[in-house]
């Protein structure tokens, strides 16, 4: 009896494995891809460890707004916005409310003295703005 309950949850944890690998197909390459991707297009809030910033642009975000207001990059490049305001700032690609261009560009909301890195791998022009005042907008043009 014990030998034939073993053999069942044995079974049974094979099919519920089985089960789960079928809903949830994610080799480990595709994972680490996904990892990576992540952290690099929802960017990240205090990003200084200066990996992806050695060859991209930075702009600041000022009182008066975003310093300066257009970059041109190349594919693959990151920038960096550092809110140098006296407000927090939610840097969003266009259209305001719903950011839908590049859904994936956009910071939440960035303390006074904090950075967001994005890395840009789309080529294109992306308008963007500071959520919290939408009429603080900018352009990255990517080449």
């Amino acid at each position: 009896m014990k030998k034939a309950l073993t053999i069942s949850l044995i079974i049974l944890s094979a099919l519920t494995l089985s089960a789960c690998d079928l809903l949830f197909p994610q080799s480990e390459e595709s994972a680490s891809t996904q990892n990576q991707s992540q952290q690099s297009n929802t960017g990240d809030v205090n990003n200084n460890s200066g990996q992806n910033q050695i060859s991209g642009v930075k702009v600041s975000v000022t009182d008066n707004g975003f310093e300066p207001s257009s970059v041109t990059i190349g594919a693959g490049q990151t920038v960096t916005f550092t809110n140098n305001s006296s407000n927090p700032v939610f840097v969003a690609s266009d259209p305001h409310p719903t950011h839908t261009n590049l859904p994936e560009f956009q910071s939440k909301n960035v303390a006074v003295g904090e950075s967001y890195s994005f890395t840009f791998n789309q080529l294109g022009s992306w308008g963007y703005h500071n959520h919290l005042n939408p009429s603080v907008r900018g352009t990255v043009v990517v080449n």
